[in-house]
């Protein structure tokens, strides 16, 4: 098997990085009081240099996508996985704190159906859809793509940016399938134009991503301190996903990484880690872990008197949660394999491949 190209294996293990952080400081700095003071601004700081990460994460999809390869195995196989996850982290909890309930024990065991991780809901959904949004765009010449993206950044992104989220198309600020798959089909047209990219230096990629994360977190000072549409309640505006700030920032950091593919990086190790990154989401930010693991079972509240110190503590202790989560992933993945779970699912994509050539 051809070995992965490992730069946008990095680039997964850093937005997972980045996930896990932005969590952190979001448990434990951001919105603290008084606002605008040294935690609060430490909190959104970090955010608006992080808040990209979900993104790259669907334009890599989108940058890989075809419509010759459905795996639905693999979709499977993340479903059953997530739903491990799910379940397993409900009952250690229950058992912790001597509590159980019948209808949440369901509902932590159906967690894509109850929305327990809303990107694993995005995720499999937008899977389950991505070879049809790739026969589709493979159809398209150069121009109509480019009016294709034109249309859905001024109707998803530019309209959701400056005006109330009642009056959009998509009130979820994307968190959900519409966003994903215009990052997808964004993501595409960065493959189909990957020359043009490759042209342009990467401190110019590198320099728009800072200015915008600078940007992002300006707007939040500026709403904040001039009170502007209503102060606090709408500070967050421009770090939604779908803001045209968010955006810019997540292209330019990911054609960093595209850029980076062009030298054919190979490193075993970040291909390694990068295999099993997702679970640093699935266990991290799991609905009754996601404030706990930083509240109150890690010690960073202590650190929070000492800006300088609580980024490092808070960066190196996301370092460690990330590489725990892929040990345990590892060991899950190789449970799995040996109770022959994974060989049923490669027959499984076998067979609806075999179907999908003999369609006609």
């Amino acid at each position: 098997m051809r070995e992965r190209n490992s730069a946008f294996e990095i680039m997964r293990l850093f937005a997972m990085l980045m996930i896990i952080l932005g969590h952190c400081v979001m448990a434990t700095a951001k919105n603290q009081q008084p606002y605008l003071g040294a935690l609060d601004c430490i909190g959104w700081g970090i955010g608006a240099f992080t808040v990209c990460a979900v993104n790259l994460f669907f334009l890599l999809t989108g940058y890989f996508m075809n419509s010759a390869h459905y795996r639905f195995g693999r979709i499977v196989f993340l479903w059953l996985k997530t739903i491990f996850y799910s379940g397993i982290i409900y009952i250690l909890y229950s058992i912790i704190v001597h509590s159980f309930s019948i209808k949440d024990c369901i509902g932590y065991f159906l967690p894509i159906l109850t929305k327990k991780y809303w990107y694993m809901q995005t995720y499999i959904v937008g899977a389950l859809l991505i070879p049809f949004i790739a026969k589709g765009l493979e159809q398209l010449k150069t121009m109509q793509l480019n009016i294709l993206i034109g249309i859905l950044v001024t109707f998803f992104c530019l309209h959701q940016t400056f005006i109330k989220v009642q009056y959009t198309l998509d009130q979820t600020q994307g968190y959900g399938v519409i966003w994903a798959c215009v990052m997808y089909i964004i993501g595409y047209w960065i493959r189909k134009n990957k020359q043009k990219i490759m042209e342009k230096p990467t401190w110019e990629y590198l320099g728009i991503y800072v200015l915008t994360s600078i940007a992002i977190f300006a707007s939040n000072y500026l709403i904040v301190r001039w009170n502007i549409a209503g102060g606090v309640t709408s500070r967050g505006n421009f770090y939604a996903y779908n803001s045209v700030t968010v955006l810019v920032q997540s292209v330019c950091l990911f054609c960093v990484f595209v850029k980076a593919s062009g030298k054919n990086i190979k490193n075993k190790t970040a291909n390694f880690l990068a295999e099993n990154c997702l679970a640093g989401y699935l266990i991290s930010a799991h609905p009754l872990v996601l404030y706990s693991l930083w509240t109150d079972w890690l010690p960073i509240n202590q650190y929070t008197i000492r800006p300088v110190l609580y980024i490092m503590v808070s960066t190196i202790l996301s370092v460690v949660v990330l590489l725990i989560c892929i040990l345990i992933d590892k060991i899950v993945d190789q449970a799995a394999q040996n109770s022959k779970l994974e060989r049923y699912i490669s027959k499984l994509d076998d067979c609806i491949e075999l179907r999908l050539k003999n369609d006609k």
